[in-house]
C-alpha cells in the first residue's frame, strides 16, 4: 500500500452523494422530525433529506404504493397518506414501512393527515377518520359532513377545520359533529393556521378567516392562477402556491393577502403543489421537483432534470457549471443546457440565457475571463457566471458540434465531431483551421509540451494521434480500438488515456503504449482526472484510484447505482464531482500530500507523538475552543478509532496491529492527515 492510497484511505470507502433534489418528480406534501424533512411524490415515493433539503435520498422499503400525497409525524413516528391504498407507517426515519389501515375503507385515498394533541385525523374520500392508538385503529367521524371528499384538515385552539371539494367544515367537539361554514361551493386544496389567522387554499383563490372561520374574505389581486394549492406564513410575508404550468408559481403577499407578487427567479416548474418553511429556508414541491429559496422566495434554486446525462463539468472560484443532455420538458419549459451552482452542487438554478433552443453541452474549459462551452450548436461564451451566453463561431462551420477543448497558454484547441480541429489565440473571438488533421471527429485532446494527442471515436476502430511538432504533422499511434478514446490526462510527462478496455499509459511521447488494469473490476473506462499524484478513473458503477502511476487500481468510494455511467470528473479544495448518465454526484476529499493544513499560518497547531508508536499515542491541540475530531484509519480505509477531544488525548493502542496507518485530525483551522507507524 502506497503512501498516495493512504492519503486517500479515509474516504476510499465513504459514500458518494447525489446532490439533485429530486427533480422532475411531482411533490406533494412536506414534513419536518427533529432535523429531518421529509417529502413526498405522487410519483416517486417518499424522500428524506438530513441537510435541510441539500441533499434527498429515496426512502421506500415496504411501500406498496409509491404515490404519496399526505404526512404528518407524531412522536418518532410518521405517518404517509397514499392514493388508493391507505396509510404507511414508520417509526425509523423511514428506513422502513408498514400499513396501518384497520378500519379504513379498503383501498382508501388519504389527502390529508394531521395530529391534533395525541389523535390522528385522516382526511379521506370516505369522509375523516380519528385513530387514538397511533394508528392501530382507525374510527370514522363524519357526523354533519355533508361532502365526504376530504382534501385538508387542520385546528385553531379548540376547532378542527375539514377541507372538503364542497368547502370548509368546522368541529368543536373532536371531529364527534361537523358544521358548513360560508366559505362553500369550492374545493379547499390545503389549510393553514397561524395565531388567529386561518388560510384556506382553493380552486377559486385564497380565503382568510380572524374569527376562526365564521366569515371569510377573499383577495386575488396579483395572483394570475387561482388554482391555489398550499400556503405559508413567515413573520409578516403569506406565500402562497398556484398550480398551473404557464400561470401558476409562487406569489408573497406582505399586506395579509390583499395583494399578491409572484416570486419566480430560478422556479423552472410553475406547477406548485406544496410549501414549507424551515428557518430561514423556503421549499415549493412542484410537478418537477423541490426547489428552495434562502431570500423569501426572491430566488430559488432547484436541481438538474432527473433524466439529465451531465457531460461537463467546469469550476470557477466557488461557482460549478453544468453541461448537460436532457431534452424532456417539465411543464412548459425545456430542461438542458447549462446549469449553475454556488453552493458545492447542493442546488442549480439554469443559465441558458443567449444559448440556443434545445441545445446539448458536451465540454468547457476555463479562461481567466469566463468559461466556453461546446455544444451541439457551436461555441458559446460567457463573461458574467452564466448569466448570459454570446455565440463565437467566427471560423467554425454552421451548427458544428463541440465535442473537447484543450488550452495551452494563449492557445486554446476546439475538437468537433465532425469536422476535425480548430485552434484559437484570441479566446475564442475567431477559430483557425488550418492545422492538417487525418480524421474529422475528434473526442479528446491533451496539450503536454510540445505534444498534441488526439483521440477520435470509433466503434471498433478508434485512434490515437500524436504530434510532436505542435499540429503541423501527426502520427498515428493507436488504432483499432473497440472504442471511442474518452480522456486523456498526464502526471509530469507519463499520459494517460480511457478508453472501453481500460486505460493505457505512455512514458515516451506516444511510442509506446502499455495498457495498465490491475485492479480494474470494470475496464470500461469513461473518465479521468488527475489529483496530486493520483489517478481516477470513472466507469459504470464505479470510481478507481491510483497513486502508482496506474500500476494498481482501488475502488474509491460506494453508493453509485450499478446502472449509472461516469462522463466526467471534476474537483476542487472540498470535493470531487462525477457528471454521469444520472445527473451530478459528489465526494469530499483530502488534496493530495503528506500534510494538509488550512491554517493562515505554516505552523501545525495540532501535535502528535510519538510516531512511529508502541502503545500510546498523544494528540495535542491548544489553540481551539470547540472539540478537535480524531480518527484513525488502517491500510484498507477501515476507521479503527474515532474521538473528539479538548486540548489533549492519550489514545491507547496495545490491542491495535503493527502496520501502517493514516490518522487524520481536524478542527476549525487545521487538517492533519498523515501516516502513522505503529510498531511494537
Amino acid at each position: 500500500m502506497t503512501l498516495g492510497i493512504l492519503i486517500y484511505a479515509n474516504i476510499i470507502h465513504a459514500q458518494w452523494i447525489q446532490t439533485n433534489p429530486p427533480y422532475g418528480k411531482h411533490i406533494s406534501c412536506f414534513a419536518k422530525m427533529g432535523n429531518n424533512i421529509f417529502a413526498g411524490s405522487s410519483t416517486d415515493g417518499m424522500f428524506l433529506s438530513e441537510n435541510n433539503g441539500s441533499g434527498w435520498k429515496s426512502i421506500n422499503n415496504g411501500l406498496t404504493n409509491l404515490d404519496i400525497v399526505s404526512i404528518a409525524v407524531y412522536s418518532n413516528k410518521i405517518f404517509v397518506g397514499t392514493l388508493g391504498t391507505g396509510i404507511f407507517q414508520s417509526t425509523n426515519n423511514g428506513a422502513s414501512w408498514a400499513p396501518v389501515n384497520n378500519g379504513l375503507p379498503l383501498n382508501t385515498s388519504c389527502y390529508a393527515l394531521t395530529i391534533i394533541g395525541t389523535t390522528i385525523y385522516a382526511g379521506t374520500y370516505s369522509g375523516v377518520y380519528s385513530s387514538v392508538n397511533s394508528g392501530l385503529t382507525w374510527l370514522a367521524v363524519n357526523n354533519g359532513l355533508t361532502n365526504i371528499n376530504v382534501t385538508s384538515i387542520a385546528s385553531n385552539n379548540s376547532s378542527i377545520f375539514a377541507g372538503t371539494y364542497g368547502g370548509m367544515f368546522i368541529s368543536s367537539n373532536n371531529g364527534n359533529t361537523w358544521t358548513p361554514t360560508n366559505l362553500n361551493s369550492t374545493v379547499v386544496n390545503s389549510i393553514t393556521v397561524n395565531n388567529n389567522m386561518i388560510l384556506a387554499s382553493t380552486s377559486s383563490g385564497v380565503f382568510s378567516s380572524n374569527d376562526n372561520g365564521n366569515n371569510w374574505f377573499n383577495s386575488n389581486t396579483g395572483l394570475t392562477s387561482v388554482d391555489i394549492f398550499s400556503t405559508a406564513i413567515s413573520g409578516g410575508l403569506i406565500f402562497s402556491a398556484a398550480v398551473s404550468t404557464t400561470n401558476g408559481g409562487v406569489f408573497v403577499s406582505n399586506n395579509n393577502g390583499n395583494s399578491w407578487t409572484p416570486v419566480n427567479n430560478g422556479l423552472a416548474n410553475k406547477s406548485v403543489r406544496c410549501l414549507f418553511l424551515n428557518g430561514t429556508r423556503t421549499f415549493a414541491g412542484t410537478d418537477g421537483g423541490i426547489f428552495y429559496s434562502n431570500d423569501n422566495g426572491l430566488s430559488w434554486n432547484g436541481g438538474l432534470p432527473s433524466n439529465s446525462t451531465v457531460n461537463t463539468i467546469a469550476i470557477k472560484d466557488t461557482n460549478i457549471f453544468v453541461g448537460t443532455t436532457s431534452f424532456s420538458a417539465v411543464g412548459n419549459n425545456f430542461n438542458f443546457g447549462m446549469y449553475l451552482s454556488n453552493n458545492d452542487g447542493n442546488g442549480f438554478v439554469s443559465i441558458d440565457t443567449g444559448l440556443s433552443a434545445q441545445i446539448s453541452i458536451y465540454s468547457s474549459i476555463v479562461l481567466n475571463n469566463g468559461i466556453l462551452i461546446g455544444t451541439s450548436n457551436g461555441v458559446y461564451f460567457s463573461n458574467n457566471n452564466g448569466n448570459n451566453w454570446t455565440a463565437m463561431n467566427m471560423g467554425l462551420p454552421a451548427n458544428v458540434s463541440v465535442s473537447s477543448f484543450a488550452k495551452d497558454g494563449n492557445n486554446i484547441f476546439l475538437g468537433t465531431n465532425t469536422n476535425g480541429l480548430f485552434y484559437t489565440i484570441n479566446n475564442g473571438l475567431t477559430w483557425i483551421n488550418n492545422i492538417t488533421f487525418p480524421v474529422n471527429s475528434v473526442k479528446a485532446i491533451k496539450i503536454v509540451g510540445q505534444n498534441i494527442y488526439i483521440g477520435s471515436p470509433g466503434g471498433s476502430n478508434g485512434k490515437v494521434y500524436v504530434s510532436h511538432d505542435y499540429g503541423n504533422t501527426w502520427n498515428l499511434v493507436i488504432s483499432g480500438i473497440a472504442s471511442s478514446v474518452y480522456s486523456f490526462q498526464n502526471i509530469d510527462s507519463i499520459v494517460y488515456f480511457a478508453y472501453n478496455g481500460g486505460v493505457k499509459k505512455t512514458y515516451d511521447n506516444g511510442n509506446t503504449w502499455t495498457t495498465c488494469n490491475t485492479g480494474l473490476s470494470n475496464t470500461f473506462i469513461s473518465a479521468l482526472l488527475i489529483i496530486g499524484d493520483s489517478l481516477f478513473a470513472g466507469t459504470s458503477g464505479a470510481v478507481y484510484v491510483s497513486a502508482d502511476n496506474g500500476n494498481s487500481w482501488n475502488n474509491f468510494g460506494t453508493g453509485l447505482p450499478s446502472n449509472i455511467i461516469v462522463n466526467t470528473i471534476a474537483n476542487n479544495d472540498s470535493s470531487i464531482y462525477l457528471g454521469t448518465t444520472l445527473g451530478f454526484w459528489k465526494i469530499p476529499h483530502i488534496n493530495a500530500g503528506q500534510t494538509t493544513s488550512t491554517h493562515a499560518f505554516k505552523e501545525h497547531y495540532i501535535r502528535f507523538y510519538p510516531n512511529p508508536v508502541e502503545t500510546t499515542l498523544i494528540v495535542t491541540d491548544y489553540t481551539n475552543t470547540k472539540p478537535t475530531i480524531l480518527r484513525l484509519y488502517n491500510s484498507l480505509g477501515k476507521l479503527v478509532f474515532e474521538n473528539s477531544f479538548l486540548n489533549e488525548i492519550t489514545v491507547d493502542l496495545s490491542l491495535v496491529q503493527n502496520g501502517i496507518y493514516v490518522l487524520m485530525v481536524q478542527n476549525d483551522f487545521e487538517f492533519i492527515n498523515d501516516k502513522l507507524i505503529i510498531l511494537k
